[in-house]
Order: C-alpha cells, then structure tokens, then sequence
C-alpha cells in the first residue's frame, strides 16, 4: 500500500510497530507519539480503517515487522524503474478508459490448485505470434475495444521477484475491430513486445502517482512469459486468477498454467492454438471471423448436427 499522508497522535503506550485503530484511523505506536496513517492502493484508491488493516494481513493490536530487505531492493531497482516511468504514463494514458472497460472474462472460477496444459505451436511460430494470438482470444472473450496483456521477459521475472509487490509486469494494450486481420495484428504485436521489452517492468504505484492515470491501475489477468527457462515448471505458480502462457525461447513449445479446473486451462490452450495455427495457415483473416472452437469441440457440435 501507499501512504497518502501521515500525521501525529497522542501516544497510547502500546509497544513500537503496533498498529491500532481509532475510528477508521490507522495508528502505528511508536516509542513517543502514534503515527497516523492514511493508507491507498497503489492506483490511488484510499483505504481506512479495517479494511487497510485486511489488505496489509494485520489485526488491531500486530506489530509490523520492519521493512529493511524491501527497502534496500527498492533503492537498488528503483532508478532502473523510474528512468522510462514518462514512456509508461505516455503509453498508458491514452488508453487508459478503453483498457479499464476491456477485461477478459475468464468465466471458471478459480481453483486453489494450479493446473496445466501444453500449447500447440507449429514450427515458425515465435513471441509476435503467440502475444497476437493470445490478443485475438482475449478480444473474443472480452469484446473490448483494447485488450491489455501482462508480458514478461527473464529481465522483468527476476526484477518482479526482487521487489515484490510493488512491480508489476509491463502491460501490452493492442486495439481490435471487427476488420482487424491476424497479419495486422501480429504486426501490431511485435512492436509493442519491442517497446515492453525496452521499457521492462513498471511500479504499480505509477497509477496513483499519475493524475492521469490515478485511480485506473491496471493489473491484467492474462500474462504472456517470453522466452521461459522451463515452461513445464509445475512449481512456479501464477498469482491467483491470472492465467500465464509460458512460451520458450526459441519458440518450439508453450504451456499454459493457471489457477482454474483442469478442464478450463485445457480448453484455454486449444482455443489459443486455433488462433495460432489460423495465424500460419491464413493470416488475412479478420480477427472476428477466425473460429473459437478447439477440434474436440468441433467434432461434438458435428456430432450434435448429425441429423440424418
């Protein structure tokens, strides 16, 4: 969380670190005087009194625990960060109202067991196909007019680890219509990996920091991870419903992971690969008219219209 604003209070002789609440005060105990804290979301959104002390996993009377690894990560990844922060309000600020109103509807919901599928991919198939793809398929579902994807690339995975949560994955944002071909679109998407690429990870904070932005942070619950060390790694686990497409480095296999039924993140993997396969085999095709059905799904409604 932020702090908006922190200001003094009477002491109330609790021992230092412990936090109480005074109304919809946060009050921290320190060896004089309580600290009052006013409390965000990182895009800006105030947080009082109980409901700050649930998102900081607190209860009235806990001691905070001292922050000093955090704050020494952040002093060492924070200049990186910051240096292309003009490139992200820049990006993100014209887009802002149609991303905030586009989202995915991943309709399962989500399991507390993560669960895997191997993605089809051809041969020749590489990052540029995979992120259009997966923009095609979100589009379809969300039916937006700008579709917001999470991309990561070794660099950005092992920045976000270090200073988690207060980085987030660099945000892909691709407009679609109903006349968009996967060809312009899969051009569409390679330039904006370079720029994601470039620019790396963002503070999640950028959002309340913005007047522009503020209030609009944007955290997208599908993630692309580029050039993947291992994408059959069950025991790296994507965040609670984010569903993450693992694509190797040179591009021969993908995998998709993800905190929903068996059956959804298999369903998800075939739809995706129906887009990625159209993108080889007939890439003037717009965008809306490319089939969401997986082949098993194809031979049941076949089956199911077999009417003589």
């Amino acid at each position: 969380l932020v702090v908006g604003n922190a200001r003094l209070a009477a002491g109330s002789g609790a021992a230092p670190g412990a936090v109480r609440l005074d109304g919809d005060d946060l009050c921290i105990a320190t060896v004089g005087d309580d600290v009052v804290l006013d409390l965000e979301t990182p895009d800006g959104r105030p947080l009082h009194g109980s409901a700050a002390l649930t998102a900081l996993g607190l209860a009235a009377g806990d001691t905070l625990a001292a922050a000093t690894t955090v704050a020494a990560r952040l002093s060492e990844y924070d200049p990186g960060l910051a240096r292309h922060e003009a490139a992200w309000r820049a990006r993100l600020a014209h887009t802002r109202q149609a991303v905030a109103a586009s989202a995915t509807p991943l309709a399962p919901t989500p399991t507390a067991d993560s669960h895997f599928a191997a993605l089809d991919l051809p041969s020749g198939t590489d990052a540029a196909d995979v992120v259009a793809a997966v923009a095609a398929w979100s589009w379809r579902l969300a039916d937006g007019a700008a579709i917001a994807l999470g991309l990561t690339d070794p660099a950005a995975r092992a920045t976000i680890a270090a200073v988690a949560p207060t980085a987030q994955p660099a945000i892909v944002t691709l407009a679609i219509d109903d006349s968009t071909t996967l060809a312009a679109l899969r051009e569409a998407a390679s330039d904006e990996i370079a720029a994601a690429t470039k620019h790396g990870p963002l503070l999640s904070d950028l959002f309340g920091r913005d007047p522009a932005l503020r209030g609009a942070g944007i955290r997208p619950d599908v993630v692309i991870e580029l050039d993947a060390n291992d994408v059959n790694d069950a025991d790296d686990v994507p965040a609670a419903g984010v569903l993450a497409f693992r694509v190797a480095a040179d591009g021969s296999r993908a995998r998709v992971a993800g905190a929903f039924d068996q059956a959804s993140v298999d369903r998800f993997a075939a739809q995706v690969s129906s887009f990625v396969g159209a993108l080889g085999a007939a890439p003037d095709t717009a965008v809306a008219r490319v089939t969401m059905l997986a082949p098993s799904e194809r031979t049941l409604v076949d089956a199911v219209n077999t009417t003589d």
